[in-house]
């Protein structure tokens, strides 16, 4: 399964990414002015989130894919929510996040930490919370169980909140060539050979994960739907879209801030080299399909009106 597979790479590569980023978030950040660090912009783009998200004193908000905790601390210190329950399916994120809130008695108890599948949310309460989120881990359930249990456990009039990275059209990635992505890579030349059949190897492999064929076979799972596509799951799924956020532009910054991490890591001869080669590279061709807006990130906010499906 996906969601098994997405397990097990976090559980792996979690430290790794941690230390990429120089930060506890897990997120591309909101780089809405020059200067910034990786840890602020992802702070900033928590903070825009929470309030895209409407997130106010009060609210019992559901986190899926919560990532180490970081975002459910600032929605109690900056928003003041009454409860949060965080769900990830990683037991290394989960740990992480359980290691924050344990010695805080505030944080106990407001902030509970699950390791659980948000596609399982219809096995919880019925219409037990007010706001579900997901802020950049939604790409990695399965649409039809996780808007059915979003649904299921909302209060009428509450809303399920998306941040996400959702393709425009049939095509994921940018197709770069080898020689556009080697030259992103600036690298010192003794290295330059010993990375050049990797960058290769997974160019190819990222390529042919996409290529059209395969792009519709995830399509059919309900994973990687188009934004027309999940305009309509949410509709059929009972959801009315209330506001809409194109905020592409404003994490765009997240490639030149990781790629200079990335080269000074592998300047070092980092042991997990192949990893961050791969994380180049997909971040690159990303950057490269939001230049060219064959692929957005978008915020969406979708109200369950009166707990009856349209």
């Amino acid at each position: 399964m996906i969601s098994e597979q997405v397990s097990t790479s976090y559980n792996t590569f979690t430290p790794l990414l941690l230390e990429v980023f120089g930060s506890q978030y897990l997120n591309f950040g909101y780089w809405n002015r020059k200067g910034l660090s990786i840890e602020k912009a992802q702070s900033n783009l928590v903070k825009a989130f929470g309030e895209f998200c409407g997130l106010r004193k009060g609210l019992e908000v559901v986190d899926v894919g919560c990532g180490t905790g970081e975002q459910d601390i600032d929605f109690v210190d900056q928003f003041h929510c009454k409860r949060i329950i965080g769900m990830n399916n990683s037991k290394v994120q989960v740990e992480i996040a359980l290691g924050k809130v344990k010695s805080s008695a505030r944080y106990r108890s407001k902030i509970d930490f699950l390791c659980e599948n948000a596609e399982n949310l219809i096995q919880y309460p019925k219409e037990f919370c007010d706001r579900v989120v997901a802020l950049e881990s939604s790409q990695h359930f399965d649409k039809h169980p996780f808007l059915a249990g979003a649904f299921h456990v909302l209060k009428p009039n509450g809303y399920l909140c998306i941040a996400e990275v959702i393709r425009k059209g049939p095509r994921l990635l940018y197709e770069a060539k080898l020689s556009d992505i080697e030259k992103e890579l600036p690298i010192q030349n003794s290295l330059r050979s010993l990375y050049k059949s990797e960058l290769k190897r997974i160019r190819d492999f990222i390529f042919e994960s996409f290529k059209e064929k395969s792009v519709k076979a995830i399509a059919h799972q309900n994973y990687s739907i188009s934004y027309k596509e999940y305009l309509t799951r949410l509709n059929e799924a009972g959801f009315s879209i209330e506001e809409i956020q194109d905020i592409t532009r404003y994490v765009m910054g997240i490639y030149p801030a990781v790629r200079k991490r990335v080269v000074e890591m592998l300047s070092q001869r980092h042991p997990y080299s192949h990893v961050l080669l791969y994380l180049f590279v997909a971040l690159y061709l990303l950057h490269c399909a939001f230049a060219r807006k064959s692929t957005g990130f978008y915020f969406i906010r979708a109200k369950k009106l009166d707990g009856k499906k349209l």
